[in-house]
């Protein structure tokens, strides 16, 4: 899949761009915005696929957990 593209399937998130952290190993993900929310889309379906949506502070505090390692065992 292409860095970033516009899908049509979730009317509310139509322009989705690749995670900066993805290498190209087919472990990424696609992110949306809209209106408040995140989108996040498993990178091997892509945002055709299941798509998780988070309101902005939950986003946040999921990122703020992932870039602080707490999800480590």
């Amino acid at each position: 899949m292409p860095d970033s593209f516009i899908n049509t399937t979730h009317p509310t998130f139509t322009a989705w761009r690749k995670s900066t952290r993805s290498q190209g190993t087919g472990n990424c993900l696609y992110v949306s915005e809209s209106d408040g929310s995140v989108a996040v889309a498993d990178g091997k379906a892509g945002p055709a696929g299941p798509v998780q949506v988070f309101d902005r502070a939950a986003f946040a505090a999921f990122l703020h957990a992932v870039k602080s390692a707490a999800f480590r065992s």
